[in-house]
């Protein structure tokens, strides 16, 4: 019989941990766990978190082999998005 691998029992858990915003996520987690689940009081976590995640986000859809100073005009652009311009 050939061995079976086996995938984490939530694949979701194993994405967050690698991802560069788990110290976001688990901020997030813990205050809400200091604070009763109380979402209130953890809103500016919650927003690290989601900003994050939005530059992630973005960073992972630029081309893999673009030069350095290449993917820094890109970032420069993103944090300028309210602008139309082509980059």
């Amino acid at each position: 019989m050939a061995s079976k691998i086996e995938s984490p029992p939530y694949p979701s858990a194993a994405k967050i941990s690698d991802s560069s915003c788990f110290p976001q996520y688990t901020a997030s987690l813990k205050c809400l766990e200091q604070n009763n689940s109380e979402k209130s009081k953890c809103q500016e976590f919650f927003d690290d978190y989601k900003e994050c995640k939005k530059k992630e986000d973005f960073e992972s859809s630029l081309p893999k082999l673009q030069a350095p100073q290449a993917q820094s005009q890109a970032q420069a652009c993103h944090k300028h998005q309210a602008v139309m311009v082509l980059c």
